[in-house]
C-alpha cells in the first residue's frame, strides 16, 4: 500500500501533466488566434481610415462599428466571452447600417436582416458580368454575416456565466479554454465576412491601387493565396 506522500506525489504529477497538456494544446494556439483577431481588426481599421475609401465606408455609424469591434477584442483578451460576442453582434449591426448610408440604401435601425438584404441587393446589381466570382464571395459573406448575427445569441446562451470552485479549477479552466477557442473562431469568421464586405464595397478604388500595396495589406490577416485571389478579383 502506498504512503500518503506517494499518493499526493502521484496526484501532483497527474495534475502537472494535465496542466502541460492544457498549455500546449489550448493556451499557445489561443495566443496565436488572438493575434490573428488583432491583425484582422488592424486591417479593418486601416481600410476605414484610408482617405480614398471614405466615400464607401464613412458614415454616422462607421466609428461606432469599428469601436465596438475593438471593444469585443478587449473583452475577448480578458476572457469576458459573453460580453465579447454581444459587443461584436452590436458592431455588425452598426456596420451594416454604416455601409447602407453611403450607398443611399434605406434601412430600419432595428431590422438587421432586412437591412442586410437591401444592401446585398443594391451591391449585387452593381457588379459587372465579369465579376461573377466576387459576387459569389460577397453573397456568401452576406449570408454568413446573417448567420454570425443569429449565432451570437446562441453562443452567449451556451457560454453563460460560470462560478468556479477551487477544487475543480483545472477542469473548469479546460472548459473555459474550450469556450475561448470557440469564441475566437466565431470572432475570426465574423471579421473575415466584414472584410469581404469592405473589399467588395471598395473594389472600384482598389482597381487603381498598386497591386503590391493591396497585397501587402491583405497578407497581414489572410494567407498569401487568399490575398492574391482578392487582389485579382478587385482588378477584374
Amino acid at each position: 500500500m502506498s504512503s500518503p506522500y506517494e499518493w499526493v506525489r502521484k496526484q501532483f504529477l497527474q495534475s502537472e501533466d494535465e496542466f502541460k497538456h492544457y498549455l500546449e494544446r489550448q493556451v499557445v494556439p489561443q495566443t496565436s488566434d488572438l493575434k490573428k483577431v488583432y491583425q484582422r481588426l488592424y486591417v479593418i481599421f486601416l481600410f476605414y481610415h484610408r482617405p480614398e475609401l471614405q466615400k464607401y465606408l464613412k458614415s454616422n455609424y462607421s466609428d461606432a462599428a469599428v469601436s465596438l469591434m475593438f471593444d469585443s477584442y478587449i473583452a475577448l483578451r480578458t476572457s469576458q466571452l459573453t460580453a465579447s460576442v454581444l459587443t461584436l453582434r452590436a458592431s455588425l449591426d452598426q456596420a451594416i447600417k454604416g455601409w447602407c448610408e453611403p450607398l443611399e440604401v434605406p434601412f430600419d435601425s432595428t431590422r438587421f436582416k432586412q437591412n442586410r438584404l437591401e444592401l446585398t441587393k443594391k451591391v449585387c446589381t452593381s457588379f459587372k458580368s465579369s465579376s461573377n466570382l466576387l459576387r459569389s464571395k460577397f453573397q456568401s459573406a452576406s449570408d454568413d454575416l446573417q448567420n454570425n448575427f443569429a449565432e451570437a445569441s446562441q453562443l452567449t446562451h451556451h457560454l453563460g456565466v460560470s462560478n468556479y470552485e477551487a477544487s475543480g479549477y483545472l477542469s473548469e479552466a479546460l472548459n473555459q479554454s474550450n469556450n475561448l477557442s470557440e469564441t475566437v473562431r466565431f470572432v475570426l469568421h465574423a471579421l473575415e465576412n466584414v472584410l469581404t464586405f469592405i473589399i467588395t464595397l471598395c473594389r472600384e478604388s482598389f482597381q487603381v491601387w498598386d497591386s503590391s500595396e493591396l497585397l501587402k495589406i491583405l497578407q497581414i490577416t489572410f494567407s498569401s493565396t487568399k490575398s492574391k485571389t482578392f487582389v485579382k478579383l478587385c482588378k477584374q
